[in-house]
C-alpha cells in the first residue's frame, strides 16, 4: 500500500501541473470572453450616442450643416446696407459654428464606425456604409478631409470612407498644403475657444 502511494506521490506534480494549466487555460478563455464582451458594449454605447445625437441633429445626420444660408440671405435683401452688414456677420458667425458642429458629429460618426469595425464589421458595414453615405459632399468636399482627417481612422475605416466617397483604396498619403494646415489648425483652436467660453 506504502508503495502505491508512494507513486501517486510521484505523479502528483505531474497532476498539479496539468490542473494548473488547464486552470489557466479556462481564465485566459475568461478574459478573451470579457474583452470580447466589453469591445462589444463600448461599440454599441457608442453608435447608440450617435444616434442619439443623430436625432437631436437631423439636419447634420443628413449632411445638411447649412440648411439656413438661403433664408439668411433673403432676409439679407430685405435690409438696408447696415442692418445687412450686421446680419451677413452675425450669419457668418452662425455658419461657422455650425461647420466646427457639423465636423465634429462626423468626426464621432466615423469614431462609431472605427468602434463598430473593430467589433464586427461582417454585420454591420452594410448599415454603417448606407450611414456614411449622408455625408459624400462632406468627404469629397472638405479641403483637409482627404489629405489629412482620414489617416486618423483605422484602415478598415478608410476603407469604408473610399467605398462610400468613390475613391481608390489605399489612399495615397499626399504632404498637405501649408493652406491646409492653417485651416486645421484654426478650425482646432476656434473649436477650444468655443468649448471654453461656452461653459
Amino acid at each position: 500500500m506504502f508503495q502505491q502511494l508512494a507513486e501517486w506521490a510521484k505523479i502528483a506534480p505531474l497532476g498539479t501541473a496539468i490542473i494548473a494549466l488547464l486552470g489557466f487555460g479556462v481564465a485566459s478563455y475568461q478574459l478573451y470572453l470579457n474583452r470580447i464582451n466589453q469591445r462589444e458594449t463600448t461599440a454599441k454605447n457608442i453608435f447608440r450616442e450617435y444616434l442619439s445625437q443623430a436625432v437631436e441633429h437631423p439636419d447634420f445626420a443628413y449632411g445638411k450643416y447649412d440648411k439656413d444660408v438661403k433664408d439668411a440671405k433673403d432676409a439679407k435683401d430685405a435690409k438696408d446696407a447696415k442692418d445687412a452688414e450686421d446680419a451677413e456677420d452675425a450669419k457668418d458667425a452662425k455658419d461657422v459654428n455650425r461647420r466646427w458642429q457639423y465636423e465634429w458629429f462626423v468626426a464621432y460618426l466615423l469614431w462609431a464606425t472605427e468602434e463598430i469595425l473593430e467589433f464586427d464589421p461582417s454585420n454591420w458595414r452594410a448599415n454603417l456604409k448606407e450611414t456614411l453615405k449622408n455625408h459624400v459632399n462632406y468627404f469629397q468636399n472638405d479641403p483637409t478631409f482627404k489629405t489629412l482627417e482620414i489617416f486618423l481612422y483605422s484602415e478598415k475605416t478608410q476603407q469604408l470612407i473610399c467605398e462610400v466617397a468613390g475613391w481608390e483604396w489605399p489612399i495615397k498619403r499626399r504632404t498637405p498644403d501649408v493652406q491646409a494646415l492653417v485651416l486645421l489648425a484654426a478650425a482646432v483652436i476656434a473649436s477650444a475657444a468655443l468649448i471654453y467660453f461656452s461653459t
